[in-house]
């Protein structure tokens, strides 16, 4: 079979800005590119929000049927753990599509996330520490996923739900995760379980690839940039992989193009040369960062390529702007959740719970947090 791995789409990014659309068009680029597969995976973060917008909501749909609507002959054979009983008839009748929900997505125990809200309309299988067994013309895939969980949480999560590969399967290990040594994390590869045929992770916004214990481990990457930086400038994509040759390709997309000047401009004739320079070789409206001194008056910069680029200035000794703040966001809430953590294992209260309850703090339901956390109390007692 031939799988496709489309990660961190973050549809919804940007939203009130002229960047809005990227997210949505490089999904839909993607799954035109993959529409001769015949698995596609989304490992996590396909929005960019936890409650995405009515329209966010609508626009993925439309992406999304794409591959119910193509004729593939790959069916639904077998679930670990995983009750496909309200399963609807439209989500086995193309290209399965298998979606994990990542750190943007995640809510409360109560609350519906938009990837199971995708599930049950029919768009996709929505797996969290459980699994599917995919069969095409008597060869079996079986895909097993842990959704996006805090790093603190991994490895007792794993102990618990302890995946192991299925006989007579190419079997697939799916993760919303950061690991060494692809990046700096508190996870490392190491503490994944052995014996898959192919690993894959998301959360990563640049794509990687690295052998772990004789298999694959991929990292797509977000097909959208969300954050400028050096490494934004890299071509956006998906990785295919072919289970009977075991060869994966990286399919790359026609996206925004991106461009870091990390060298500081210290003046506005030298920024104007710079833009003008790039402006000669893109077809396509980019995305320019600069790294500028600061005092430099733009605004007449900012006027005169309004229609010609997305400009971006990063001023020296200046205060994070809502922007970079945005940016920052995500490692701000770990940070969060580490410190509640702590102060509930202080208190011997039930640590299980901490989860839940930041995250209902995060949408700003503190009367359900009071009450969640007294009844942690009582029955700790």
């Amino acid at each position: 079979m031939i799988i496709s791995i489309i990660s961190d789409t973050h549809l919804g990014f940007a939203s009130g800005t002229e960047r809005y659309d990227d997210a949505f068009q490089s999904l839909e680029q993607a799954l035109d590119k993959a529409l001769d597969s015949d698995v596609i995976l989304l490992p996590g973060d396909i929005f960019d929000t936890k409650v995405p917008t009515t329209e966010t909501m609508a626009r993925s749909m439309k992406a999304l049927i794409k591959p119910l609507i193509t004729k593939n002959p790959t069916r639904i054979a077998d679930s670990l753990n995983k009750d496909l009983s309200e399963t609807l008839p439209i989500t086995d009748s193309g290209i399965p599509v298998v979606a994990l929900h990542g750190n943007h997505e995640r809510r409360t125990r109560d609350s519906l996330n938009p990837v199971q809200a995708l599930e049950k309309t029919g768009f996709l299988i929505h797996l969290n520490a459980n699994g599917v067994v995919l069969e095409k013309d008597g060869e079996k895939v079986c895909v097993q996923g842990l959704s996006g969980i805090p790093d603190n949480y991994f490895e007792s999560a794993m102990q618990e739900w302890k995946p192991q590969p299925i006989e007579g399967c190419y079997n697939i290990l799916m993760l919303h995760q950061l690991f060494q040594p692809i990046t700096y994390s508190k996870l490392h590869v190491n503490m994944l379980p052995k014996g898959f045929d192919l690993y894959i992770s998301g959360d990563l916004h640049e794509k990687k690839q690295i052998m772990y214990e004789g298999s694959p481990l991929l990292v797509s990457g977000s097909t959208v940039s969300t954050q400028i930086n050096k490494d934004a400038v890299n071509k956006r994509g998906f990785w295919k992989m072919d289970t009977k040759t075991r060869r994966s390709e990286f399919v790359e997309l026609d996206s925004r193009p991106v461009h870091y000047i990390e060298d500081k401009i210290e003046n506005v004739e030298e920024l104007d040369k710079k833009i003008s320079s790039i402006l000669e070789r893109e077809t396509t409206k980019p995305v320019i960062r600069f790294n500028v001194v600061e005092g430099l008056h733009d605004s007449e910069i900012r006027r005169k390529y309004t229609d010609k680029a997305i400009l971006i200035f990063k001023k020296e000794k200046q205060q994070a702007d809502a922007k970079d703040i945005e940016t920052h966001k995500m490692s701000v809430k770990e940070t969060g959740r580490k410190m509640l953590s702590d102060n509930m294992k202080q208190a011997g209260l039930d640590e299980k719970v901490f989860s839940e309850i930041f995250e209902i703090l995060l949408e700003g339901r503190i009367d359900d947090a009071i009450e969640l956390l007294l009844g942690s109390n009582k029955r700790s007692s």
